[in-house]
């Protein structure tokens, strides 16, 4: 995960984890002083994968959060994707870059 921004409030992995409202089996992997990396570290060695993903997903500036779920959709889509969905990642792409 990328280091703090200015401006942007550092958040405790129990405060993130709220946020992303993670099952009850990933929250149980909390403990004091657990550094964020650690915690996602905990949990996809406990095949808490989706709280992981999740977890991270929140823990993104929005800029980033918007790029890499574009990516995980252009990806998911496939190389030939039907045209509304081809259209649709298009548009994504060009918001991206504005």
């Amino acid at each position: 995960m990328t280091a703090p921004q200015a401006g942007r409030p550092v958040r405790s992995p129990a405060d993130l984890a709220a946020v992303a409202q993670l099952g009850k089996e990933a929250q149980a992997l909390l403990a004091p002083g657990l550094t964020h990396r650690a915690f996602v570290q905990k949990m996809v060695e406990a095949g808490q994968h989706a709280d992981a993903v999740r977890y991270i997903a929140h823990a993104m500036p929005k800029r980033e959060g918007v790029w890499w779920a574009w990516v995980a959709a252009k990806r998911a889509a496939g190389p030939e994707p039907e045209p509304k969905i081809k259209e649709s990642l298009q548009r994504g792409c060009a918001i991206e870059y504005e």
